[in-house]
């Protein structure tokens, strides 16, 4: 039987009940959606065709916030050193590889910053490929090996909690991410950000 590691969560309305790594899997659904979204945009400069740069702002904001700050620290101060704790290694082994991918990907987000439109598309379409994926990496292998390790008797007081922001939100990043969408497919990008609750 599968058995979740360890890891306190502050309960919030808008997450649906389960794991730490069915949380971050939810996440990732999220951040996927995002992907599609920025990878249009890269094929939009690749083709020699103007972007919303405001929309592709947002979107660097979002992977650098909501995708790295908020998913990735959630991995990197609670589930890699839990499972480091069960005897899962760092070095030589998948959270070092993890962690390789998550510092390359801050590289990619900080290339996408750039003015030449190639250098942009280069750094989306090398983020896009990268942390897809990354995802595919942590969805089918490394969830299901935390999964498998063993929960401590005792938790109480011991486990660090997720942080609660509403950037750390993936309900209110899905409707952040909509007010961006494409109008219509293959439409040009529609940035309609309003205040959310």
């Amino acid at each position: 039987m599968k058995t979740p590691i360890s890891l306190t969560h502050t309960e919030q309305p808008h997450h649906e009940a389960g794991t730490p790594t069915n949380m971050l899997r939810h996440e990732h659904e999220v951040i996927l959606r995002a992907l599609a979204l920025l990878e249009r945009m890269g094929q939009g400069l690749e083709g020699g065709r103007p972007v919303d740069r405001k929309a592709l702002g947002w979107l660097r904001d979002f992977f650098g916030t909501f995708a790295d700050k908020c998913h990735h620290g959630k991995e990197e101060q609670h589930l890699f050193p839990a499972m480091e704790r069960h005897g899962v290694p760092r070095e030589g082994g998948p959270l070092g590889v993890m962690l390789q991918e998550h510092e390359e990907g801050r590289a990619r987000v900080r290339a996408m910053g750039h003015d030449d439109d190639r250098q942009v598309a280069e750094a989306i379409r090398g983020y896009t490929t990268l942390l897809r994926a990354h995802i595919d990496k942590e969805n089918e292998v490394l969830f299901p090996l935390a999964e498998e390790l063993p929960v401590p008797a005792s938790t109480s007081g011991s486990s660090p909690s997720w942080p609660s922001s509403k950037q750390a939100d993936p309900v209110r990043a899905a409707s952040l991410l909509w007010r961006i969408s494409p109008a219509r497919p293959g439409g040009a990008f529609v940035f309609a950000r309003s205040r959310l609750p």
